[in-house]
């Protein structure tokens, strides 16, 4: 989905972080019945879960979340992780 040449919309990010959510069955529900103001402590039930996504976020839009956003703290809704992604893609000029 995301190269350089590629220019993603907030949804987009959306859209792939829900996929994402299903395929590493964070979530039981279709992408479409995702909760974006879901609170992240009742959503990723141990940090290894939100390791996974980032790991698998960062594969997908080329970036690195920096050291100090690596806990599932940082973020209070599912909302505010697609922030940092589209925060992140912003300053790398793909977005």
């Amino acid at each position: 989905m995301a190269n350089g040449n590629e220019r993603l919309s907030y949804k987009d990010i959306e859209d792939k972080f829900k996929e994402l959510m299903v395929e590493y069955a964070i979530v039981t529900v279709p992408p479409e019945e995702i909760n974006m103001d879901e609170k992240i402590e009742n959503t990723f039930v141990n940090s290894i879960l939100f390791i996974k996504i980032v790991v698998a976020l960062e594969t997908e839009f080329q970036f690195e979340f920096e050291d100090e956003d690596l806990n599932a703290d940082s973020y209070t809704t599912l909302h505010d992780i697609v922030r940092y992604v589209e925060n992140k893609i912003k300053s790398k000029g793909t977005l």
